[in-house]
């Protein structure tokens, strides 16, 4: 595991955040996952489709079982390694966190209306909170952070726009290794 310069010392969590710190993440993924795994991540929605039914050829991802993990899985889990989730989830799991805790269900078909106009609704699920406020509320405040640092470190310039997510690097794989200075 390789760490990012200026990420040496004691960091708060909201500094390993920031500085996108590898140890810091695979820390933190191991103080949440160990006791959480897997009903945290399927409380977010990942692991299972959400889209209601919606969503045409809607994926579930993959979520290893939680007798073939282990803690160096679970730290992994906090840089986002270890599962595969669908770009609905992820939205999905930050619209959560926008929304104070609570999930949104989201679906890309209001109604349908056949020919001879019977409409057929498609309603969300009701929102659940899966997190409380003030923990919503506190992970979004790092993500805000974490954008603001990012926008400083790329010349990004977003002005008058509110932002939240994480910006993350993973090196290329150059015959059968990983490169140390070619990342997406």
């Amino acid at each position: 595991m390789y760490d990012v310069p200026g990420a040496t010392g004691v960091l708060s969590v909201a500094e390993a955040f920031v500085k996108r710190t590898e140890i810091g993440a695979a820390k933190t993924g191991l103080m949440i996952w160990k006791d959480e795994y897997p009903e945290g991540l399927k409380k977010f929605g990942f692991g299972r489709k959400i889209g209601n039914g919606t969503v045409y050829g809607e994926a579930v991802g993959i979520l290893r079982p939680a007798k073939h993990i282990d803690p160096v899985t679970f730290s992994r889990l906090g840089l986002g390694r270890g599962l595969a989730v669908t770009g609905l989830q992820l939205a999905s799991a930050y619209a959560t966190l926008a929304n104070g805790g609570k999930t949104a269900s989201p679906h890309l078909v209001e109604k349908t209306v056949s020919i001879n106009g019977c409409e057929t609704l498609f309603r969300g699920e009701p929102p659940v909170q899966v997190v409380s406020e003030s923990s919503a509320k506190f992970v979004s405040s790092l993500m805000k952070d974490a954008m603001m640092a990012a926008a400083k470190e790329f010349s990004v310039d977003f002005s008058g726009v509110e932002i939240a997510g994480m910006i993350a690097e993973a090196p290329i794989p150059e015959k059968g290794k990983y490169s140390k200075t070619d990342f997406n």
